[in-house]
């Protein structure tokens, strides 16, 4: 089947952003037998680009479709940004406005002290 970019004029889907990755879900097809997996969500030119892998039946222009978000998913992603957000403010508070945050899809943190340090 492959993958296919879709395009709709509207979407519950989030694009990936600010250091936040996209939403995954599903698209169900109400005009004819057929499904999507969508597995990443990308903004280009004003215009949400939904990829996908079709896993059943078929998709034309013009569809009326169903969008569906994991939920469950974006909840554990958006605690995690915040989480990532939390700890970066403690540890600028606690051992300095030296220490940075690396770029968005890092998952680990680093900092370089000349001094032994502790958080209480």
């Amino acid at each position: 089947h492959g993958t296919w970019r879709f395009i709709f004029p509207e979407t519950p889907f989030y694009a990936e952003a600010g250091g936040e990755v996209a939403d995954t879900g599903v698209i169900e097809n109400l005009s004819r037998p057929g499904k999507a997996e969508v597995v990443d969500v990308q903004k280009a030119e004003g215009a949400f680009l939904h990829v996908v892998r079709v896993t059943s039946g078929e998709f034309r222009v013009g569809d009326r479709c169903r969008l569906i978000v994991d939920e469950a998913r974006r909840r554990a992603i958006e605690r995690a940004h915040t989480a990532t957000h939390l700890l970066h403010a403690a540890l600028r508070k606690h051992l300095g406005e030296h220490v940075i945050q690396p770029a968005p899809g890092w998952g680990r943190r680093s900092s370089a002290s000349t001094s032994p340090t502790s958080l209480p």
